[in-house]
């Protein structure tokens, strides 16, 4: 690559990245009267409740609650699988000790979490609550049979006889209205018994959810009904159908709680915890510019450059990517991540190194150097990118975060480290005429016979 052209690429380089770097910190009011906020890019990250805190509700017994909670671990794993199936990865719910709870209160529950951010980079707390009150909707599953219209008969008492439910869309349009389709998986358990009571012939089944029919018991069905242990049913709002199909699926729940204003909280492991996690980070890519500078010398360059790209590309990237919410087990991710691209920044440095000592030109060190840690760097991104994929098909809450992230950041490492970091060493070493004093290159002895000069 000829000198000139070097000094352009570089330069182009330098002021692009300068672009991102202030985009990705910089926050800045515009429009007239500064009506509009600029809140950065890393300002739009969405982090989770662990690390930049959220919201509270307590969710108190109604007061036309017919009875008294008798098993208050069953109503919080309850909750907890409903906030999850909503899509929360990190929060609490727990019921209030003694010296908590309201005046004449029976176990008040408090839920902790934070919700997704509006296009103004804000908390949307409308959105949250309605999620919290979708959580705790009262509805107890029951489910009556028997040989003739409407039974009364209770069947399937216990809470396993349903494996899950899925909200399918719209089931039939009739008359201008539309009907909602709501799958209920039973279990083996659930299955074998409705199939036991049905028989050959037909059967009347009743499905109840709180004081709601979901099914209605008037119209007999038989096994043919099911396809794979699953009965469809409907419902005429596309609202109640997402909802019937989260209380079904998680199994109902049979007291009725009302839902506290929304009250503003922080990290439940300190204030400004996002704020130390991208100073952590920040503090670990330093620390490894610091490093190549001294061990590389003015070639330390290339490897910042590197750094510091990477750094602020993942910034984007975790704004840009879909459905990212970072918490704890993130940051994790992103440490992870980060530490990869620095030992693969280091693989090729030191291999540099040894190739110029056996006899080989700067040039050659450097294009050898790169074939050699094809394969390490890529096998040491296909590990992670593989172990954060099935961290992320197996894991719930915060370590989710973690396998997102690692996912992530092992993907751009490869990217930075064997593409990205070459084009500025070309760049940088064609300005430099590849003298060995610009990369800190020394031989030990004189060159082996017929190595290259």
């Amino acid at each position: 690559m000829k000198k000139g052209l070097s000094k352009i690429l570089i330069t182009v380089i330098s002021i692009l990245m300068a672009v991102l770097a202030f985009f990705t910190f910089a926050r800045y009011s515009y429009g007239r009267n500064g009506i509009y906020q600029y809140n950065s890019i890393l300002g739009a990250v969405d982090t989770d409740y662990d690390l930049s805190g959220g919201t509270a509700y307590t969710l108190t017994l109604a007061e036309d609650n017919l009875e008294d909670v008798e098993d208050i671990e069953e109503v919080l794993s309850t909750l907890k699988a409903r906030l999850t199936s909503l899509g929360y990865q990190t929060f609490t719910v727990k019921a209030l000790s003694d010296a908590e709870l309201s005046e004449n209160a029976d176990y008040d529950i408090r839920v902790e979490l934070r919700g997704n951010l509006t296009q103004y980079g804000e908390l949307d707390t409308d959105t949250t609550k309605h999620d919290v009150e979708v959580a705790a909707a009262y509805g107890e599953l029951k489910f009556y049979g028997g040989t003739s219209s409407n039974p009364t008969e209770e069947i399937l008492t216990d809470g396993k006889a349903v494996k899950n439910a899925t909200y399918k869309g719209v089931y039939a349009t009739v008359g201008g209205g539309s009907a909602y389709r709501v799958d209920i998986n039973f279990s083996d358990y659930g299955y074998k018994t409705l199939s036991k009571l049905m028989g050959d012939g037909t059967y009347y089944l009743r499905i109840t959810l709180g004081d709601t029919d979901l099914m209605s018991g008037t119209s007999p069905i038989s096994l043919s009904s099911f396809q794979d242990k699953s009965l469809a049913i409907s419902t005429s709002t596309e609202a109640y159908a997402r909802q019937a199909a989260l209380q079904v699926g998680s199994g109902g729940l049979a007291y009725k709680y009302d839902v506290s204003s929304g009250e503003a909280i922080s990290s439940p492991y300190g204030s400004n915890l996002g704020l130390k996690s991208v100073i952590a980070v920040s503090v670990i890519i330093l620390a490894y510019i610091i490093f190549a500078f001294v061990k590389y010398h003015v070639y330390g360059v290339v490897n910042a450059l590197s750094m510091i790209l990477f750094g602020l590309v993942y910034v984007s990237m975790l704004v840009a990517v879909p459905g990212v919410k970072v918490a704890i087990g993130g940051v994790f991710g992103i440490i992870v991540a980060t530490v990869l691209t620095a030992v693969g920044l280091e693989i090729i440095g030191a291999s540099i190194k040894e190739e110029y000592a056996r006899g080989k030109t700067v040039k050659s060190a450097l294009k050898n150097s790169f074939s050699k840690a094809l394969v390490p760097v890529l096998v040491a991104s296909a590990i992670a990118l593989i172990v954060a994929l099935a961290i992320l098909a197996l894991a719930t809450g915060t370590v989710r975060s973690f396998a997102v992230t690692l996912a992530i950041g092992s993907v751009l490492s490869a990217l930075i480290v064997l593409v990205i970091h070459r084009v500025f060493s070309n760049i940088i070493l064609s300005i430099a005429g590849y003298k060995e004093g610009f990369i800190n290159l020394k031989r030990d002895a004189e060159p082996e016979e017929g190595a290259e000069e």
